[in-house]
């Protein structure tokens, strides 16, 4: 596989374009993408509804960093009151929304 990247719109975007080479084809892939900041990736995550963010470096739960190989965000969807209520039903407890 032959890959190029191009970045423009200074530095928020990234051209990528893949060749697949298998049995002498050639299949190209292109595709462009978004270059967030962690903070930036948060801000999105949160104004989208997500609550406890966090941000991660790498797949192995790693902290985000100067260093990071990946920048990977983890949220969950808030509890409604109404499932809250549900849960407390069935659990015979209470399900205290975070």
């Amino acid at each position: 596989m032959v890959q190029r990247h191009e970045v423009f719109d200074d530095w928020t975007r990234v051209r990528n374009e893949w060749l697949v080479i298998r049995k002498n084809r050639v299949k190209r892939f292109e595709f462009h993408h978004t270059v967030y900041s962690g903070q930036e990736l948060r801000d999105r995550m949160e104004h989208a509804g997500f609550v406890g963010v966090i941000l991660h470096g790498n797949l192995d739960g790693d902290r985000y960093g100067p260093n990071a190989e990946r920048l990977i965000a983890i949220g969950r969807k808030p509890i409604s009151k109404q499932r809250a209520r549900g849960l407390n039903s069935v659990l015979g407890g209470s399900a205290n929304q975070k």
